[in-house]
């Protein structure tokens, strides 16, 4: 739930789409904001864009710090930042 929070209501996002973005993210990561590993194309669905919008976004927010890849044996996994001083998940 706290990953979604975040998302939704302190995360700082340029627009609407990015918000949408990052919140279908939120909905599949653990309470700590890690183990978020939705497909793009989910994203797209759930955000309603173009699943070309989505990997574009990613790569934004994840330069900007607002996600970063984690190593697994699964597909790479995304963790939720939160911009709080001294904080590395949400």
């Amino acid at each position: 739930m706290l990953p979604m929070l975040w998302a939704m209501k302190s995360a700082p996002v340029v627009d609407a789409e990015e918000r949408s973005i990052l919140m279908a993210l939120a909905e599949s990561a653990w309470a700590d904001g890690t183990d978020a590993f939705p497909s793009k194309k989910t994203i797209a669905q759930i955000a309603v864009v173009d699943p070309k919008t989505v990997q574009r976004r990613l790569r934004t927010l994840t330069a900007r710090g607002l996600i970063a890849e984690g190593a697994t044996r699964r597909p790479p996994r995304t963790s939720l930042r939160s911009t709080a001083p001294g904080s590395t998940t949400c």
